[in-house]
């Protein structure tokens, strides 16, 4: 159902949830790529403008664009687990793909996958069934989305199936150290000085088995941190 309204529409946007991370912004710029394979016109959207920079990393981030095409004649959402989170009206057939168990269903179409630990997960199932190969592009985007998601294979939702994933994508020449060099070792000097503002107010309670840390808005000023550094 997904590629047979791909292949019937004029003008895909492709959308990722407001403050988007790796996961939303992965899988759509994997979808992008297919998209001008199949020399569809296509519009990579977010509404939000001040993008985390670590995700430049991804393929298409300069194609992002903040205003909705109008001429979109189909919608395709990633990892938006409300119709509030795309952060735009859409008039337009949508398409919501998510694996949040929370996720409202708010599509014309839904494709909710909550036993994946990751909406990219859900996207690289869906290109397997269609018989689509993921380039290097279209890997590096779905690696990113797992690797984030997965907190980095630390999660406790991280499986076998997640490792069978990691794999299939390394072997489609996805860039894994350039993922985790920028989603797990890189830090702002407003997100360290917030750090530190932080750990002055973290407070023990229940003989060190409980720690509360508090950040308040005077924090994020004093910091110039952002809500993404947080």
């Amino acid at each position: 159902m997904l590629f047979e309204k791909i292949d019937a529409a004029e003008h895909v946007v492709l959308i990722a949830h407001i403050n988007p991370d790796a996961d939303s912004l992965g899988s759509a710029s994997a979808i992008y790529t297919q998209m001008l394979r199949l020399q569809k016109k296509v519009t990579l959207f977010c509404a939000t403008e001040d993008i985390d920079p670590r995700l430049a990393l991804l393929p298409w981030f300069d194609k992002i664009r903040n205003q909705f095409p109008l001429s979109a004649d189909l919608a395709i959402s990633f990892d938006c687990g409300s119709y509030e989170q795309l952060g735009v009206e859409v008039t337009s057939y949508l398409i919501n793909i998510d694996h949040c168990s929370l996720n409202t269903q708010y599509g014309d179409l839904n494709i909710v996958d909550t036993g994946a630990i990751s909406t990219t997960q859900v996207v690289y199932k869906l290109l397997e069934q269609y018989g689509v190969k993921p380039n290097a592009k279209m890997a590096t985007a779905l690696y990113a989305g797992l690797l984030d998601n997965s907190l980095g294979f630390r999660s406790e939702r991280t499986d076998e199936k997640t490792f069978m994933l990691a794999a299939s994508l390394c072997q489609n020449g996805a860039q894994t150290r350039v993922c985790v060099e920028a989603l797990f070792e890189r830090t702002s000097l407003a997100a360290l000085r917030l750090k530190s503002l932080m750990l002055q107010e973290l407070q023990l309670f229940k003989e060190g088995g409980i720690a509360v840390i508090k950040v308040s808005q005077e924090m994020m000023l004093q910091s110039g941190a952002h809500l993404r550094d947080c």
